[in-house]
């Protein structure tokens, strides 16, 4: 369209049309002036004076006839110049045509003072005007092109720029197109003059160089470019808009719905050094820049200068990824939809403004917004993004703070962004805002305190997400001061406080809904220094699931009695609140609050460092979570539903009583059943006491205690069960009876560890008994094995005193330590030697020992001992202590209970002590039994001097240890031919060299005169002697024995 100051021009135009009749072509051109008013073929002579057709570069056309007429073109055609001067002139095509055509221009195109139209209005073959150098349209001057037509300019296009008046190039429809060269600019509006480019209905340009929109320094200029209906315009230069030296220049631009403007070059808006210069650019389709070009809008800082940049419904415009600034006079407008791609960092002087609004209006700031300047930024409504960059809001600096008012404004800061508050973000703090608040995929915020919700009908929604993502408020978070907040921590973002409040003040919202905290899955985490606060005067929620954590120092659920209620709900396995001092629920340190309720379900965890409180009003239940307590639990004014996990209270002052029907916690009841299946474990610091009657059965659960104390008649069945028992004392009439493999008895630290005086019944399992030294069975005790080979392991060793009786079949497994022995003084007895007590430590005491199996060794009485025994197989090492030649002062072994067996193998030890060194013909009866059986393997022998040797005489009821000559093999005190003829007859009696040394020789030492025979002599001996014994009366007894 004309601007309205083309009339002021009218008299410049009839001035200056003379000018282009005779001046405007080429030196040396013929201008051939079409001369048909009605229209016609461009290829009759008759059309044309002189009367010959234009087609040469030595010939011009002119058109400029005062009337409207179509100009057909059959052919191609090439012309120096084209002037369109006067008229309405169409050049089209005819009907018959049978092909494209091109009209080339080999100099320059004027459109002045005229209507033009190229179209192909009667034909389906395309027309295209070819301009080498210039294309201008002014001096009230339209251009129409359409119908596919194409323009192809090699010079520069100038619309409306000369001074000479305005003009206005449109192009229409689906194949129309204009292209200018890339080494020109394309000037719409200039010289005082308005230039006006229109493109609709599909049409297309390239612009090969920078486009300049009013870009002049002569007053009054102006352009207006218009994109609409599916129509493109690429440039690939600058765009320059309004940013010439002159006064009271007006620039418009508008990209309308389905356009599409695409810039490679840099955008400059409104940069003019004169006053009064405006510009507007609209932009409801898609406007685009390429590269690294760079956005300036408003940078001129003239009086009365003004530049908006606007982005209205559904448009999107995008920047390159330079500098985008908006300067002074400059105004970023999103709006209704609109979307703006800030693609470079986004910078805003103190007298800019930038408006966000439209629920659905978008800015996405990828490369960070800085507004340290102070200029406006409004926004109340639609979706800002930043990525990328810090997020500056406002002047201050760091130590500023910042509100996020509006209707329902929506600020995402994600991946790359930082912003940084000194002060108070705050988040909704006007009453009535609906604000929603997004740290996403690595994004950093640091503020000094943090309020989301902070007036009456405010509302606030924030999230924290992404592995990267963090969050650190240097004092004091609020999530609902007094309107509804809530707050996400999501997908591993990191939530850091010193101090937070869930609930601050009564709330002023509709509907009424508690504020809500959730952290949830794993790496989600909420750290505070010092305490968390869940409904402080208004109702909170704290909900940590799916492997989210919160830690604090301390913790309340229901601070004050204003709240109605507040809850914490700890769900999902790794999810846990650790609190490092104390737990209040239902109140705070002094005084009761509203109702609190504390939940940990899931395996879900709750950590109490210090103490936990829970007021009348308060609650904790767990439902397949743990609870572990550190210091003293207090819940004497409410109850604990306890129905599946674990609660760990690890104060000593904190006991566990069993009463017949009921656990007690201290006096306050807790499980109305003794009995703990799989699905619960609880452990206390202190005492586990069963009381007299009570029956404490773990089937599957699994129980820790301080210490445990079982009382006269009180009963413990183990039964696949885990038990920490600490230091373990069951009295007298007690009952302990094991069910179920892999129980632990006893504490490893406690010279206490087992102390057990009652009956305990392994059944066939395996028990280890857990002692810093022995573990006792006292004189009360009776230790059943059972009749399926259990194991009973003491690591330490075990004391079985006087009166205390161990029976059954199985495995005692002490250490074959003399420092840690088992000490029997007591009675241990096996169902037979074929189901017997295997003993595989070290053994001692002068207790009783039948149908036993010893594998390690066997150190009997206290040095030495007469003990008495039943059927005992000694598969170990049997030590033997001798000081003396009377009874008692060497070991002996009576086995007189039951069957009397002793069955021998193994090894055996003979130590001299005190000093003790025996004579010859001294013996020591060391085992005696209704039956001896075997032989030991291995016979250490303490050396003898003087020619004495050791015989081990084993008799069919007895093992004897003899002191000999050497060569006495018949052990009657003297060595002569019956010794020989006992070695003959078995020459592992001993040494043939001990009986020739020795022969002659009798007990007491003395030697008679006979010589020792020479072995000549031998044979005739041997006669002699087998003679004697044939006549002699004497009978040799023939026995096993040995000799050393």
């Amino acid at each position: 369209m004309i601007s309205r100051k083309s009339s002021v021009r009218v008299a410049i135009s009839v001035l200056t049309a003379h000018a282009y009749l005779l001046g405007s072509c080429s030196e040396g051109q013929t201008v051939h002036n079409w001369n048909n008013a009605a229209g016609g073929n461009y290829n009759f002579s008759f059309n044309w004076t002189p009367g010959n057709v234009p087609d040469g570069t030595s010939e011009s056309a002119r058109f400029n006839l005062a009337s409207t007429y179509d100009v057909f073109l059959f052919g191609d055609r090439t012309v120096s110049d084209l002037l369109v001067n006067d008229g309405n002139v169409r050049l089209t095509r005819p009907a018959t045509a049978t092909s494209g055509v091109t009209y080339t221009v080999d100099d320059d195109a004027f459109v002045t003072g005229a209507t033009f139209a190229l179209e192909k209005t009667f034909s389906t073959h395309s027309i295209i005007l070819d301009v080498s150098d210039r294309l201008e349209v002014h001096d009230t001057a339209f251009f129409n092109v359409s119908d596919g037509a194409a323009i192809i300019v090699n010079g520069q296009l100038r619309v409306g720029a000369d001074s000479s008046g305005d003009g206005e190039l449109s192009l229409t429809g689906t194949g129309t197109t204009l292209s200018t060269s890339a080494a020109d600019t394309a000037v719409i509006g200039g010289s005082g003059s308005t230039g006006t480019l229109n493109l609709k209905n599909s049409a297309t340009s390239t612009i090969g160089g920078d486009l300049h929109l009013a870009q002049s320094n002569a007053t009054g200029s102006a352009a207006e470019l218009n994109l609409s209906t599916n129509a493109t315009l690429d440039v690939a230069g600058d765009l320059n808009m309004v940013s010439g030296g002159s006064n009271n220049q007006d620039g418009v631009f508008n990209v309308n719905s389905t356009a599409l403007f695409t810039l490679d070059g840099n955008t400059n808006i409104g940069a003019g050094t004169g006053t009064t210069q405006t510009t507007a650019v609209a932009v409801g389709g898609t406007f685009t820049q390429n590269g690294t070009s760079t956005f300036n809008l408003g940078t001129s800082t003239g009086a009365g200068n003004s530049s908006s940049f606007v982005v209205d419904t559904g448009g999107v415009a995008s920047t390159g990824t330079g500098n985008i600034s908006i300067g002074d006079t400059g105004a970023l407008n999103i709006q209704n939809n609109g979307t703006f791609n800030a693609n470079g960092p986004l910078t805003m002087s103190a007298e800019s403004s930038l408006t966000l609004s439209g629920s659905n209006s978008r800015l996405n700031a990828n490369a960070g917004l800085d507004n340290s300047a102070g200029g406006a930024l409004n926004f109340s409504t639609g979706r800002m993004t930043v990525t990328n960059g810090a997020f500056v809001p406002n002047a201050g600096g760091a130590g500023a703070s910042y509100s996020l008012n509006g209707a329902v404004p929506n600020l995402k800061l994600s991946t790359g962004a930082t912003a940084t508050f000194g002060g108070t973000l705050s988040v909704a703090d006007s009453a009535g805002s609906q604000v929603i608040f997004a740290i996403e995929d690595g994004a950093a915020v640091l503020s000094g305190d943090a309020i989301l919700a902070n007036q009456d009908n405010s509302a606030a929604i924030a999230t924290l997400t992404g592995a990267d993502s963090t969050w650190n408020v240097t004092n004091q978070l609020i999530v609902g001061n007094s309107g509804s907040g809530n707050l996400a921590v999501r997908d591993g973002a990191m939530l850091q406080s010193n101090s937070g409040i869930i609930g601050n003040n009564v709330l002023n919202f509709s509907p009424q809904l508690p504020t809500v905290v959730d952290v949830r899955n794993p790496g989600s985490t909420w750290n505070v220094t010092d305490s968390l606060i869940v409904g402080n005067a208004e109702r909170g929620k704290l909900t940590i699931a799916d492997g989210g954590r919160v830690s604090s120092t301390t913790g309340f659920v229901a601070f004050s009695a204003a709240v109605l209620s507040s809850s914490v709900d700890i769900t999902g396995q790794d999810s846990e609140w650790e609190i490092s001092a104390d737990l209040y629920i239902g109140g705070n340190t002094t005084s009761a609050g509203g109702t609190g309720a504390l939940a940990v379900s899931e395996q879900g965890k709750l950590r109490v460092g210090g103490a936990l409180k829970i007021w009348q009003a308060g609650s904790l239940v767990i439902d397949n979570g743990t609870v572990i307590v550190d210091g003293p639990l207090d819940f004497a004014e409410s109850s604990i539903d306890f129905t599946s996990g674990r609660l760990e209270l690890n104060h000593p002052s904190q006991s566990l009583i069993v009463y017949p029907t009921e656990l007690r916690l201290g006096t306050k009841n807790l499980l109305n059943t003794t009995t703990l299946d799989a699905t619960r474990e609880l452990a206390v610091g202190g005492e586990l006491l069963v009381t007299p009657v009570a029956t404490l059965t773990i089937d599957g659960g699994n129980v820790e205690a301080g210490s445990t104390n079982l009382l006269g008649g009180s009963h413990l069945r183990l039964q696949s069960a885990t038990f920490a028992s600490g230091p373990l004392r069951a009295a007298s009439g007690s009952q302990i009876h094991v069910t179920g493999a892999g129980v632990d008895l006893g504490d490893a630290s406690a010279v206490d560890g087992v102390f057990i005086e009652g009956t305990f019944s392994l059944n066939g399992n395996d028990v280890v008994l857990l002692d810093a030294n022995d573990a006792v069975f006292d004189s009360g005790a009776l230790v059943n094995l059972g009749d399926s080979d259990g194991t009973l392991t003491a690591a330490n060793g075990l004391t079985l005193d006087f009166g205390g009786n161990i029976t059954g079949f199985g495995t005692l497994e002490t250490p074959n330590d003399s420092g840690k022995p088992l000490i029997n003084n007591g009675h241990i007895r096996g169902n037979s030697l074929a189901d017997a007590v295997f003993l595989t430590g070290y053994v001692k005491g002068v207790g009783t020992c039948d149908n036993c199996v010893i594998t390690g060794t066997d150190a009997p009485g206290f040095s030495p001992a007469s003990v008495n025994r039943g059927s005992v197989s000694y598969n170990g090492t049997l030590e033997i202590e001798i000081g003396g030649s009377s009874t008692s002062d060497f070991d002996q072994l009576h086995h007189v209970f039951g069957a009397g067996i002793a069955d021998l193998g193994g090894q055996l030890d003979v130590d001299l002590i005190n000093g003790f060194l025996p004579s010859a013909g001294e013996f020591f009866e060391i085992i005696t039994a209704a039956q001896v059986q075997g032989l030991f393997a291995v016979q250490n022998l303490p050396a003898l001097a003087g020619g004495l040797r050791w015989q081990v005489d084993y008799q069919p009821t007895s093992v004897v240890l003899r002191v000999a000559l050497g060569g006495d093999f018949d052990f009657d005190n003297d060595v002569d031919g019956r010794d020989f003829l006992v070695w003959q007859r078995d020459s592992g009696v001993g040494s043939l060299a001990d009986w020739q040394t020795n022969y002659g020789m009798v007990v007491p030492l003395s030697a008679t005169s006979a010589a020792i025979p020479e072995p000549s002599t031998w044979v005739l001996l041997s006669l002699a002697v087998f003679g004697t014994h044939l006549t002699s009366h004497k009978r040799i007894v023939e026995r096993v024995m040995t000799t050393r």
